[in-house]
């Protein structure tokens, strides 16, 4: 409910004539990320159009125009539209070379292409990449506000490190994949897909402790992950220990009681037989 009153309330912005373009800019930003979020990416990347088109007008704001590209990057990228968002991906950081979260986007659109070399080149770029100055981004606008970009090196660097690791996968390089998420956990340990991929990886290597383990931490973090109990699930029964395997298909039906693929597994498990994760 909260972005459709953002949406209102900027389109009631935009619509009453009396903003002046730099203003006018960051109305349409702040609804495009409001349709972002309501996963309208055709119309977050409309507004993100004109919200680049009037940002033309004041060349000198470079990193208020490079969040605006990168934005509609992403909303690019989740249309499966790649290429369109590496050009505008690119462009963000022609504007504002740096920018950490920007080189992790595009190395997730490098992985979603199939090309595991060029997305670690953008995720090194990312952990290479130095704190940006708050300072810098003052009197940006609201439009941008929130955080300056880099500011949460945290989150950045666990998700650079979570993109390595997925780089890695693609090359069946197992051990540098562990070691990323490794890295990654000791960075940030409440990130929950940290610990559901080293899970997955020391499952498919045989070291089912390990992996139970981690789906155990991913879970904690993450109590609603119907697929984390299960994998955990079926882990359990690659140990042969069904009835523990039953009682996680059991909490991952108590949150979804429709999943044809918990159906199905919960199914094999009666049977005495293993599941597929």
């Amino acid at each position: 409910m909260g972005f459709d009153l953002a949406i209102d309330y900027c389109t009631r912005a935009i619509k009453s004539g009396t903003l002046s373009e730099r203003s006018l800019a960051n109305a349409y930003y702040n609804r495009a990320v409001s349709w972002e979020r309501k996963r309208r990416f055709d119309r977050a990347i409309a507004d993100l159009d004109e919200a680049i088109r009037l940002q033309a007008i004041r060349p000198e704001e470079s990193s208020v125009r490079a969040g605006a590209y990168a934005a509609r990057g992403g909303s690019k990228f989740a249309r499966q539209d790649y290429n369109g968002a590496l050009a505008d991906l690119d462009e963000a950081l022609r504007l504002d070379p740096g920018r950490a979260e920007i080189n992790v986007r595009r190395g997730q659109v490098w992985l979603a292409k199939g090309d595991p070399d060029k997305a670690l080149q953008d995720f090194g770029a990312a952990l290479r990449g130095s704190m940006i100055d708050q300072t810098q981004y003052s009197g940006a606008g609201i439009a941008y506000a929130g955080r300056p970009p880099n500011l949460d090196r945290t989150a950045t660097d666990s998700a650079a490190h979570l993109g390595r690791a997925l780089a890695f996968v693609q090359k069946a390089d197992a051990e540098s994949a562990l070691t990323a998420l490794g890295e990654g956990i000791r960075i940030n340990p409440n990130n929950p897909a940290l610990f559901a991929h080293r899970a997955s990886l020391r499952a498919r290597r045989g070291d089912y402790d390990g992996a139970i383990v981690d789906y155990t931490a991913a879970l904690r973090l993450n109590p609603r992950d119907v697929y984390g109990y299960h994998n955990r699930g079926c882990v359990w029964a690659a140990k042969r220990e069904f009835a523990n395997a039953l009682l996680d298909m059991d909490a991952a039906l108590s949150i979804d009681r429709s999943n044809e693929m918990v159906h199905s597994s919960r199914a094999l498990l009666a049977a005495g037989e293993p599941c597929k994760r």
